[in-house]
């Protein structure tokens, strides 16, 4: 007890500075949207990496997945997409974009 004093303190992990950063491209610009990503293993992610996903780049939500797991996940990622609020959005901008040239479902 009596060295204790003389010792640093060690903090047990990295202070955040609260800035908020995609988990994808470590973006940290402040107009980049960031929100919450379960795609993506449940962090921030900037619109422009969750536009990527939504259209298909799975590669981009889970990179650090080998090629045969990300093909069996590849369900749950679109899947989390589809659930997510940002993601019904973005495919509800899309269709309403592809029917207002005059395109009417079958």
């Amino acid at each position: 007890m009596a060295g204790l004093d003389n010792e640093p303190l060690t903090p047990e992990r990295e202070r955040h500075d609260g800035m908020a950063a995609c988990r994808l491209c470590s973006s940290t610009d402040a107009i980049a949207g960031h929100a919450w990503c379960a795609a993506s293993g449940g962090g921030l992610v900037c619109d422009e990496c969750c536009r990527r996903v939504l259209l298909g780049d799975v590669w981009q939500a889970r990179p650090l997945l080998a090629a045969s797991e990300l093909a069996e996940r590849a369900d749950m990622i679109i899947s989390a997409c589809l659930e997510c609020e940002r993601g019904q959005r973005w495919y509800t901008e899309q269709l309403r974009l592809h029917f207002a040239d005059g395109n009417v479902p079958c």
